[in-house]
């Protein structure tokens, strides 16, 4: 893994050029004054927090037979 030093300057003036190395692997050290953070390698992810159309019609219709068959919890509500 390439390992990447540079200043918030030169980090600000170039964003374009360090995200897209972070996107193929390299890690980013970002230094000013005496304080410095680490940018890791950006990682593929999937958003668990969205849903297609298809997948919650799908989780819809699979709750609806958990419940027919009996298969629910109470969770204390009326």
């Amino acid at each position: 893994m390439e390992t990447i030093v540079i200043s918030r300057r030169k980090f600000t003036g170039n964003f374009d050029t360090y995200f897209k190395k972070v996107e193929e692997g390299a890690q980013l050290v970002l230094k000013w004054g005496n304080k410095q953070t680490v940018i890791s390698p950006a990682e593929d992810v999937r958003d668990d927090t969205a849903y297609t159309k298809e997948d919650f019609e799908a989780m819809l219709a699979q709750s609806l037979a958990d419940k027919e068959a009996g298969h629910v919890v109470n969770c204390g509500k009326s």
